[in-house]
């Protein structure tokens, strides 16, 4: 017998049996919270995990690499309002795009969510709250109510993911965007009564884009006319010591002396209610600075002429000018 065989008869063998390794199941679930939906990762059992991407294939592992580098972006960024765990899809919205190519998207109760095909729209309608019979005893009023249209069907019950994107049931829906302003769509569910019509509608024109607003028989119209906000002198109260607080703004027709102060309105509704006719037309204000500037003039020419120790002055803080009593009764009159 040769050496080698007999050595080779007595060595250990070595194996190759590979042990076959199992990852654990991923899903990405979307969620809520105060400042929208959130989209986070977890097991079977709806535990949030940090599995590694490396570890799976396709679009499993795009989407686990791109939640992983967000989270490390976050790690470095102090926001007061938002938690820096959580991954907001209004702030990322091309995670929808990648969650569409995914079969592992699932709710808060695991049940999983699909995506509908078509694009949706957004709209309000208005109906009257007030009864004809009750006009005599209360102010009539409108109840607005969201709709999301797709394919002919209104869906009242949804929710806003992105500017872009809704949840309907289970279902993910596209919709025209919204601008930036669609976290306040819900607030436009109210009711709103008919004096203070424009002031909603201009403020629903202002915040929200690509949406539109069923109010009977009327139509909308964009204009490429603009409406001129005018300047106005806002008393807004008389302190202990008889001094006017008085305030240089601006005004539109059809809103109240101080819309403009209280709400950042961008576009006006206009109702025309014998064309039944809604235009929406861009608000051009200028700067108050020369009416500021003349207002300023005119009270400096109603101070008494005293001596500096005895003379009170005007206060001017931004637009606000605080005008002691003798002045302003002077100012006023004349």
């Amino acid at each position: 017998m040769k050496k080698t065989t007999f050595f080779k008869h007595f060595q250990r063998q070595k194996t190759f049996e590979k042990k076959a390794k199992t990852y654990q199941k991923v899903f990405f679930q979307i969620g809520f919270e105060e400042h929208g939906a959130t989209l986070k990762v977890v097991n079977d059992k709806g535990t949030a995990i940090q599995p590694n991407y490396l570890s799976y294939s396709g679009i499993t592992r795009n989407l686990l690499r791109t939640l992983e580098q967000i989270q490390d972006k976050n790690s470095f960024v102090i926001d007061w309002e938002k938690s820096s765990n959580n991954i907001f899809l209004s702030d990322h919205q091309y995670l929808i795009d990648m969650l569409r190519r995914s079969d592992k998207v699932v709710n808060q109760k695991m049940k999983p969510i699909h995506f509908q095909k078509g694009e949706g729209h957004i709209q309000v309608r208005m109906t009257k709250s007030t009864d004809e019979s009750e006009l005599a005893k209360t102010k009539p009023s409108w109840n607005s109510l969201l709709e999301l249209m797709l394919k002919g069907t209104a869906h009242h019950d949804f929710i806003l993911l992105t500017e872009e994107t809704a949840l309907v049931d289970q279902s993910m829906v596209s919709v025209q965007p919204l601008g930036e302003g669609f976290r306040n769509l819900s607030y436009f569910q109210t009711e709103v009564t008919s004096e203070n019509l424009t002031i909603f509608l201009s403020l629903f024109y202002s915040y929200l884009e690509n949406t539109k607003i069923i109010l009977d028989d009327y139509t909308e119209e964009y204009s490429s006319d603009k409406v001129f906000a005018q300047p106005a002198l806002i008393f807004e109260k008389i302190d202990e010591d008889d001094a006017l607080f008085m305030r240089v703004g601006q005004s539109l027709p059809g809103l109240s002396v101080g819309t403009l102060e209280q709400f950042d309105l961008v576009n006006y509704a206009e109702l025309n209610e014998m064309e039944k006719k809604i235009t929406i037309k861009y608000i051009e204000q200028e700067s108050t600075k020369t009416v500021i500037t003349h207002i300023s003039k005119l009270l400096k020419k109603h101070t008494p002429k005293k001596t500096k120790d005895n003379r009170q002055e005007v206060v001017l803080e931004d637009d606000l000018f605080i005008i002691p009593k003798e002045i302003a009764s002077e100012f006023i009159y004349h």
